[in-house]
């Protein structure tokens, strides 16, 4: 399997998911935000199944713009320097960074992309085969491989 079928496959899901997606109304959320609250509510009373004047649709498209209002108050004065230099958020920010470097130096990336070569090179498995073990095996470390090692590291603490 060359990279070429690989980026063709991933092509052909997204426009099926463009295309999927052409049918589906427009937020309620969005729409206020926006300022077309006609469009907003509609599409609120089309979601809900109730008449465009119904009292729960037009309470419940109240509370959706006192919550844009809220954000927008909280958001004041607020920019690119406060998302990284705000109170808090350095120190995210260098979490985030290290953990994507410690990644990168890892190794990962490079086994996933040439596990599949080195596999078909040593006639182990079919390329395709050897490309769903290792997803398969990624995903199975991934999700249990962090519970059984914390309870490991909590059998061996006490």
């Amino acid at each position: 399997m060359s990279w070429s079928s690989y980026s063709q496959g991933t092509c052909i899901s997204n426009l099926g998911k463009i295309f999927a997606q052409l049918p589906l109304k427009e937020s309620p959320r969005w729409l206020a935000s926006k300022g077309r609250i006609a469009e907003g509510i509609a599409n609120l009373a089309h979601l809900r199944r109730e008449p465009y004047d119904s009292p729960t649709v037009l309470l419940e498209f109240a509370e959706i713009e006192a919550a844009i209002r809220e954000e927008r108050e909280a958001r004041k004065g607020l920019g690119l320097r406060e998302a990284f230099f705000g109170k808090g958020n350095l120190i995210r920010f260098v979490i985030a960074f290290v953990i994507f470097l410690l990644q990168q130096w890892s190794g990962q990336n490079s086994v996933s992309y040439y596990a599949p070569q080195i596999f078909t090179s040593v006639s182990l498995l079919h390329s395709f085969y050897s490309v769903f073990c290792l997803r398969v095996k990624s995903f199975r470390l991934g999700t249990l491989g962090r519970p059984i090692l914390s309870w490991l590291l909590e059998s061996t603490a006490s």
